[in-house]
């Protein structure tokens, strides 16, 4: 079995239990996050999508947004960090921003339902079925 495989096999028979409670938070916003990046994987246009989310909040800031000529503050730029985290409906707005493309709003909402909720699973591979349909 290659490491690979022995992860997939891991992360998809997951508990609940085996995820201290210090931890589920932020595995549930890398969760939501993952799948949303993944799905917006599935289209080309991505960077796009990331220049007119900084064209909205472009100002005459201290830092420069890669690959434009878009200037924002350091605040905005570092959401996301650990630092800074986004806010619960920030990250909604960017996994469904993502997610838009791919699957329909329904399966989007009750993936980031079971996200949430994650305790209420009995293994994590019901999440990704969900998602995958």
């Amino acid at each position: 079995m290659s490491l690979t495989e022995y992860v997939a096999d891991y992360v998809m028979n997951l508990e609940h239990e085996d995820i201290p409670e210090s931890v589920q938070r932020t595995v549930k916003e890398h969760i939501l996050d993952g799948y949303g990046l993944a799905l917006r994987g599935c289209e080309v246009e991505g960077h796009a999508k990331m220049r007119r989310y900084a064209e909205r909040v472009s100002c005459e800031g201290e830092v420069q947004v890669l690959g434009t000529s878009l200037r924002s503050s350091a605040e905005v730029a570092a959401t996301g960090h650990p630092r800074k985290p986004m806010s619960r409906e920030h990250l909604e707005a960017k996994f469904f921003e993502c997610a838009e493309l791919a699957v329909s709003r329904e399966r989007a909402q009750r993936v980031a339902d079971m996200t949430w909720d994650l305790e209420k699973l009995k293994q994590m591979g019901e999440l990704h079925k969900t998602l995958s349909g």
